[in-house]
C-alpha cells in the first residue's frame, strides 16, 4: 500500500498486487495487469489487457489457479478481490487480504476463503490466461 492505510485505504488489492509483483520480478517478467490499490481499476486494467472474464456459469471452466477474483456490486462496480487457489462447479477457494474470520470485506488479516461464483467476475494471468 506504498505506506497507505487506515480506514480510506481497504487494502484487499493492494494485497494481490503486491503478491503478483512479487511473483512476476521472481520469474522475470512483466505483471499482466497494472497494480492498483482499486478493484474497479483492476477491472478496466483486465478489460483493457483483454483479461477480464465475466463470471458467467459458461467461464467457469476457464477460471483456475492464480486467477483474481472481483466481487461484483454493479456491472461497474467491484468491491473487493483476491487470488484464486483452487475452483470446481459451485465454488472457489481463495487467499484474499482486508478479510477476516467473518468473510468481511473491511476485515484486518489475510485468509484463505472459501466462495461462490455469484456475483464474481475474474483477471486472468499469465498462469490462466
Amino acid at each position: 500500500m506504498n505506506g497507505n492505510e487506515g480506514p480510506k485505504w481497504p487494502w484487499c488489492a493492494g494485497f494481490a498486487c503486491f503478491i503478483f509483483r512479487q511473483a512476476a520480478r521472481n520469474l522475470g517478467v512483466s505483471g499482466p495487469i497494472r497494480s492498483s490499490f482499486s478493484c474497479d481499476s483492476l477491472a478496466a486494467s483486465a478489460k483493457e489487457k483483454g483479461r477480464f472474464l465475466s463470471g458467467s456459469e459458461e467461464n467457469r471452466g476457464r477460471v483456475g489457479p492464480g486467477a483474481l477474483f472481483l466481487s461484483r456490486r454493479t456491472s461497474t462496480d467491484w468491491t473487493h478481490t483476491g487470488i484464486v487457489v483452487s475452483t470446481d462447479v459451485e465454488t472457489f477457494e481463495t487467499i484474499e487480504g482486508n478479510t477476516n474470520d467473518a468473510g468481511d470485506r473491511e476485515g484486518y488479516e489475510v485468509c484463505r476463503r472459501i466462495r461462490s461464483h455469484a456475483d464474481k467476475d475474474f483477471v486472468l494471468t499469465e498462469a490462466t490466461g
